[in-house]
């Protein structure tokens, strides 16, 4: 019966769960990606339950609201002069009003509250150690508390403490010294209300009565004035001051419980953002003091400096098995079901990079693309966030179109290439016959030798061979590799065997992209034949040029060839740019010597170079365009994911990455 009662406790638990995550992760669901409360009453799961899951959800814990005001623990002083909190107000900006004083050495007593104030005119660490052995001529604590500057960390103080038997020491957190720090405050408060009285920004002839002044003024914390407190009157203040020191509320965090720290003390905050860490930390020790604090250590076990408030935390309940976001893959490993990743976690450091199992990753979808640097981009669809206006559409993508009559849509250009070997061809025959039909069909991108017994696979830079195993198998046995999809960046060898069956037709795909070019590319195309070689340079020129100023791209470019000197002289005009492509005229821009795809922009000129024969019935194409731009409403409207195509130069040392060729048999 136990069994049973046990199971069905699991069973309910396990709907219950499906529910939550069900109404949770609802788009449209009015208790969607809210609060506890709401998702309680909309499931009719109890409240607990629901906290404990959304405790395990990462869209919750890491924007849960952050308490950014609360009580904190008192810094504690049993007596005067016990105390002194030390701090250097920089006050660089009225220097040259006050004599080239610069600083202020800032001193209080925690228990009475009596103030110090030293003008310095250097931070130096002779400097602060002077004014404070002027201080020890009038009183001398048995504790110091500053932060960690080189003004107040360095041999000579530390040599000066030791001397007076003085413990000095900082605090962690963003409230390290705040009994001092709201002296600061008061005191500049002071000083710039007389600078406005004044009319004057001089503040060291008066600097001694200001300070005379706030000591001499009832302290609200101790119910009298910091120059009235004697040894006498330190029980009353000691109870005015920490009577208040009740029992603790119940402490909700345990040792050894799962946390996110608050990122309330940085200096922007946006209440969307996610206000928590990425990063995960084990409660290691709980202090009882008032309020309590607590101890961490991260996954690794390394203790976390300072102590954290409640407020500061949030616990979670996420298991070492539960699904943890990925930042980026550094590197792979392995083929197969032996594939492996190695990984940088999302909010963890480089010591938590470790390899995980592809079989045990959970992809989602990819980012939004985010380019950085000088890209030109072309909008091609638009995402709207969800809102309570289009709440109940389908679909909230939005595709842009051009109103172009010449628009180029693929980013790539697909070449079906015929090879027919027949079988007992030589290995040499076989790469020739290969080479010959990439070489008419798509120029000399890739290309194919035989050494010995090896096949070398040469590919231009940044561009990359894709085999694919489904539709290439014979090719793969050829070069002797695994039937498996392949990716080849830079040139290899392979050992040579061919098929055992070679007499079919081999037809080879190859799919050339690159994304150099423009998303939205205007073309003008011709075939010309030309005879005589003087006058063909002179009527190719024309014939460019009459084709320009036919199609809409009009005058954006010029060819002037002039025949005297031998050069041609290419103008383009400003916002244009022209590309000229091996691809399609390799006869034409060898006569521009040039040796390799080209972009043009503004004014260019190159030097012909004369050729044995003209180019008989050669594809030319000049490819032009315009910078795209965003109409002024998308400029306006927040939140948009853009999915778009983009293009860098080929420098770039990210473009190998862009230019992608496939080898498809």
């Amino acid at each position: 019966m136990a069994a049973h009662a046990s199971e069905e406790t699991e069973e309910q638990e396990k709907e219950m769960e499906r529910v939550l995550k069900a109404t949770y992760y609802d788009f449209a669901n009015p208790a969607s990606f809210g609060g506890i409360k709401k998702l309680s009453k909309t499931t009719k799961v109890p409240y607990e339950k629901t906290k404990q899951f959304l405790s395990s959800q990462d869209p919750y814990s890491l924007h849960k609201g952050v308490r950014y005001k609360f009580l904190r623990r008192a810094t504690l002083s049993y007596g005067i002069n016990e105390l002194w909190q030390c701090d250097l107000v920089d006050l660089k900006h009225l220097g040259k009003h006050n004599n080239g004083f610069r600083y202020l050495l800032t001193v209080i007593d925690v228990f009475s509250k009596y103030a110090r104030v030293s003008a310095l005119k250097m931070k130096t660490a002779e400097a602060v150690k002077n004014a404070f052995e002027n201080l020890f001529q009038q009183a001398k604590p048995k504790n110091i508390q500053t932060d960690k500057g080189s003004e107040f960390y360095n041999s000579q103080l530390k040599s000066l403490f030791q001397r007076h038997s003085i413990n000095h020491y900082s605090a962690e957190g963003d409230h390290k010294a705040s009994v001092v720090e709201r002296f600061n405050r008061t005191l500049k408060n002071k000083m710039f209300r007389v600078f406005t009285y004044r009319n004057s920004y001089k503040y060291v002839d008066i600097l001694h009565l200001l300070v005379k002044s706030y000591n001499d003024t009832e302290h609200r914390s101790i119910g009298m004035a910091p120059s009235q407190v004697t040894r006498e009157v330190e029980p009353q203040i000691f109870k005015k001051l920490y009577g208040f020191l009740e029992k603790n509320p119940k402490v909700i965090l345990n040792k050894g419980d799962l946390v996110r720290i608050s990122k309330a003390n940085k200096t922007f905050r946006r209440g969307y953002l996610p206000g928590w860490s990425d990063e995960v930390f084990r409660v290691t020790k709980v202090y009882f003091s008032h309020p309590t604090t607590f101890e961490l250590q991260d996954l690794k076990s390394e203790a976390i400096k300072g102590r954290f408030y409640a407020e500061e935390l949030q616990k979670i309940s996420k298991r070492s098995d539960d699904y943890w976001r990925i930042e980026k893959v550094l590197k792979t490993k392995g083929i197969g079901r032996k594939k492996e990743y190695y990984v940088k976690w999302q909010g963890f450091d480089e010591r938590f990079n470790s390899w995980v199992k592809e079989a045990w990753m959970r992809t989602k979808r990819a980012r939004p693309i985010i380019l950085t640097g000088a890209w030109e981009v072309g909008l091609s669809e638009i995402f709207v966030p969800r809102t309570w206006f289009n709440i109940g559409n389908h679909n909230n993508k939005y595709s842009i179109t051009y109103e172009e009559t010449k628009i180029i849509e693929k980013d790539y250009a697909e070449y079906d290439i015929g090879v027919k070997i027949e079988q007992g061809t030589a290995d040499a025959d076989v790469i020739e016959e290969i080479n010959q039909s990439i070489e008419e069909k798509c120029g000399h991108f890739v290309a194919f030798s035989l050494d010995r017994k090896k096949i070398n696979v040469h590919i231009a830079p940044n561009y990359e061979l894709h085999l694919t195993a489904a539709n290439a198998p014979r090719l793969l046995t050829m070069l002797n590799l695994p039937r498996e999809d392949r990716i080849i960046r830079m040139s290899e060898s392979f050992v040579f065997r061919k098929p055992s069956k070679t007499n079919k037709d081999n037809h080879l795909k190859i799919i050339a992209r690159n994304l150099k070019r423009h998303f939205i590319i205007r073309t003008t195309r011709f075939n010309h034949k030309y005879t005589d070689l003087e006058n063909m340079h002179h009527e190719l020129f024309q014939h460019i040029n009459f084709n320009l100023i036919q199609t809409e791209i009009g005058g954006a470019a010029d060819f002037i060839f002039d025949l005297k000197v031998n050069k041609v002289e290419i103008t383009v005009q400003k916002n244009v740019e022209l590309e000229l492509r091996l691809l399609y005229a390799p006869l034409f821009m060898r006569m521009l010597s040039l040796t390799k795809d080209i972009v043009l922009k503004g004014k260019s000129m190159h030097v012909l170079q004369k050729i044995d024969k003209p180019p008989l019935n050669e594809y030319f194409r000049v490819s032009i365009t315009d910078k795209p731009t965003v109409p002024e409403k998308l400029k306006k409207t927040e939140n948009l994911q853009l999915e778009v195509g983009f293009y860098k130069n080929m420098q770039s040392s990210c473009s190998a990455l862009l230019n992608i060729w496939r080898l498809i048999y």
